[in-house]
């Protein structure tokens, strides 16, 4: 099959999906949903729902074994993934999906960062001082006072990091590679006014 081969893919789609007024969400309607949602164009026989778990009436997480394609190609002697099949003649280069969805991740990191930042400011207008301790600890002194949110990690699934200067401070996600000190941080520097 030159470079590719058709294989199962079994992926949990999450669904959010208003059914309040219709009930339960069949396993019909959420093979429709999967096969039509956004980049994706798929037959609804490439799809076999194993399980839907609907723990409120308008929320439902879908698992689902998909039929797709895979393209590779050998580069310095290994194989690397270059494209899905995401429907009928249609191929994603994965290369900018993981990009896009790593730059859609690291502006809600920002976001994130931000929003914390804020409840830091606002203890400091309190205390006159900086909270001094870890990320753990910075969330456990402002939340729920000074953040209505606990945040406690990164879109990646990585805690942050907070280090405090004596006149300042510092907030960061360690982006998608997971490793600190590399050129994707998102590090924000505060005080922030």
């Amino acid at each position: 099959m030159k470079g590719w081969k058709l294989i199962i893919l079994s992926a949990a789609l999450f669904v959010s999906y208003g059914c309040a007024a219709r009930g339960k969400l069949s396993e019909g309607e959420a093979r429709e949903l999967i096969a039509r949602a956004p980049g994706l164009s798929l037959k609804e026989d490439q799809i076999k729902v194993t399980q839907i778990v609907q723990p409120t009436s308008d929320h439902a997480v879908v698992e689902a074994t998909i039929s797709t394609g895979f393209k590779y190609q050998r580069v310095d002697g290994k194989w690397v993934l270059k494209e899905v099949r995401v429907g009928l003649n249609r191929w994603e280069d994965v290369g900018l999906v993981i990009e896009a969805i790593n730059r859609e991740k690291s502006d809600r990191a920002r976001k994130m960062l931000e929003l914390i930042a804020k409840g830091v400011e606002r203890y400091r207008n309190d205390f006159s001082s900086y909270p001094q301790g870890d990320f753990e600890g910075l969330i456990d002194l402002i939340s729920p006072r000074y953040l209505p949110k606990v945040i406690r990690l990164d879109p990646w699934s990585n805690p942050f990091v907070y280090q405090y200067s004596g006149s300042g401070y510092r907030l960061i996600s360690v982006g998608a590679d997971g490793t600190a000190g590399t050129q994707d941080d998102i590090v924000l520097v505060g005080p922030v006014r």
